[in-house]
């Protein structure tokens, strides 16, 4: 018999309960590389296209409320002029894909680096799909 936590969310679609899904594997996981992947298969769920993704993330920067998070975008809008796209190859596609560069090199400690900072960032926005785009509050 399957126990019942309130304070659980329990969604009625299935891509909310798969964006859902795809959150608690990320934070459960102990690699930062596939944790990274993870969050972003959250907007990936609800957004098919690349183009769509990184649109979407830069239209969502003024949402960022956590601090570690807002730490990291002030770092990256340095230096990156888009947002978006720099999550998009320099995190998802360099984790998915090894047959282009940028590659993250599971060895390189510098690419460890890079994704353990950004992790924050693309964390909330998953958080804030969730929240957004299947109605499903945060605690």
């Amino acid at each position: 018999e399957a126990i019942h936590i309130p304070e659980l969310p329990d969604p009625a679609s299935e891509d909310s309960q798969v964006a859902l899904a795809l959150y608690r594997e990320a934070m459960g996981s102990k690699s930062i590389a596939y944790s990274f992947l993870c969050f972003f298969k959250v907007l990936n769920k609800r957004f098919k296209k690349g183009s769509r993704q990184k649109a979407w993330i830069n239209a969502n920067l003024a949402r960022i409320q956590d601090q570690d998070a807002k730490e990291r975008l002030a770092v990256l809008q340095q230096t990156e002029n888009d947002i978006g796209k720099y999550l998009y190859v320099s995190g998802r596609c360099a984790v998915a894909h090894a047959k282009q560069k940028p590659i993250v090199n599971p060895d390189n400690p510098s690419d460890e680096r890079r994704l353990r900072a950004d992790l924050p960032l693309i964390k909330h926005f998953a958080e804030i799909l969730i929240e957004q785009e299947y109605g499903i509050r945060s605690v």
